[in-house]
């Protein structure tokens, strides 16, 4: 039977991050779009090369690996280079997602990705779940994380899909102006009211026999 898919987004610091924590507690199997990002870029010695050639060995160490966080700080800065990098990778990224639904032995199965809006695949989830926060908020979340700067943070945020247009696009919204107790209870609230419900379809029908 295919996984009921769940797509799971928002901007930083929003709390997508709890959110997936929750999910998996709850028993989904929670794929991260940053780790696929990792790999597909860290095991593909031609798609570094290319990389390198972009953007300069300022983004790679002495050693030759790729150094993540420089590579951030110039994709950020600059949309184009972001729509080119997202280019790059997407297709296998994609392709790696679709490996670890079909492996999945989990009921439901989250992709947990801060660009699914970005990538263009929002309606290939059952469910899209968003987290969203006010902008000063979660750019005062990622500063105090020692992540970035605040500065640094808002300038990742004015970049990324506008809250307002995920919301629209989004089936369920939860907002994360609060603690990080109630953004947790939301989540389990989200999960017994509209993700249980079909998976007790979903089981009720692969038990019907065929006469």
């Amino acid at each position: 039977m295919q996984p009921f898919l769940i797509g799971l987004t928002g901007g930083l610091g929003a709390g997508k991050t709890t959110a997936a924590e929750v999910l998996a507690e709850l028993g989904a199997e929670v794929v991260s779009g940053d780790e696929l990002g990792k790999q597909v870029l860290e095991g593909n010695p031609d798609l570094l090369n290319r990389v390198r050639e972009r953007f300069g060995k300022e983004v790679f160490s002495a050693d030759g690996m790729l150094l993540r966080r420089a590579l951030g700080e110039r994709v950020f800065a600059r949309p184009e280079d972001a729509r080119w990098l997202t280019g790059l990778t997407f297709p296998d990224i994609y392709r790696l997602w679709k490996q670890a639904v079909e492996k999945s032995g989990r009921d439901a199965v989250v992709l947990d990705a801060a660009l699914i809006f970005e990538w263009k695949i929002e309606n290939k989830f059952d469910l899209l779940l968003i987290v969203t926060a006010d902008s000063h908020l979660a750019a005062q979340r990622i500063a105090a994380q020692g992540r970035m700067s605040e500065t640094e943070a808002k300038s990742r945020l004015a970049h990324q899909v506008p809250a307002e247009i995920k919301e629209q696009r989004g089936h369920v919204v939860l907002r994360n102006d609060g603690n990080i107790e109630d953004l947790r209870d939301r989540v389990r609230r989200f999960w017994m009211e509209r993700v249980n419900p079909e998976l007790k379809k979903r089981r009720q029908c692969g038990n019907v026999e065929t006469l």
